[in-house]
């Protein structure tokens, strides 16, 4: 290994990565909107049935955390949450039709409710207690910063493939975004 760093530095880089994915993914959703409206022919009220549904998918995996947490150590439900928040990302991102769309939505809620559980709790079981209120700051700060860079790439991206990678013409259109994030997920 190239580097050694300890259990808290570990368990700090971790969270913050993740929550950088979580911020990242959720925001992004927001400035395309006219595009998945647009896309799949739909109302402004069914449209936001995705984020309705993301939303109570979001409250059972905060509330699965508990369950799952007396069965997987901690740090493996951050993979598996950060990890379901990708393949949700995924699906929305390749869907053709609507209801897939909203699968993969579900998929990505719940990734987001476990994963805001375990960030959080990796980080109150890891860092010393004259650290922990900078760490969990910085923690809400990365989410403040990926909030401030996922509406201006979910924005970018479509151009900026268009222009230098034709060739993957599944990067090219609005949804490229959704697999964007959902690449920094699954890392």
């Amino acid at each position: 290994m190239f580097f050694k760093i300890s259990k808290s530095q570990w368990a700090l880089v971790f969270a913050y990565v993740c929550m950088f994915a979580l911020g990242s993914a959720d925001n992004a959703r927001g400035p395309l909107f006219p595009e998945l409206i647009s896309f799949y022919k739909l109302t402004n009220s069914t449209g936001s049935l995705s984020f309705a549904l993301t939303s109570a998918a979001t409250m059972t995996g905060t509330v699965l955390s508990v369950f799952i947490l007396r069965k997987i150590h901690l740090d493996r439900l951050l993979i598996l949450a950060t990890f379901l928040m990708g393949f949700g990302l995924l699906i929305m991102a390749s869907s053709e039709v609507f209801n897939f769309y909203i699968a993969g939505a579900l998929f990505f809620g719940l990734g987001m409710g476990c994963t805001g559980v375990s960030q959080n709790l990796m980080l109150a079981e890891n860092v010393d207690e004259k650290n922990k209120t900078k760490a969990m700051a910085g923690l809400h700060g990365i989410y403040g910063l990926s909030s401030f860079i996922a509406p201006w790439v979910a924005s970018r991206s479509p151009h900026w493939f268009r222009e230098h990678c034709p060739q993957l013409s599944f990067l090219t259109d609005w949804r490229s975004a959704f697999y964007l994030t959902s690449l920094l997920c699954l890392l």
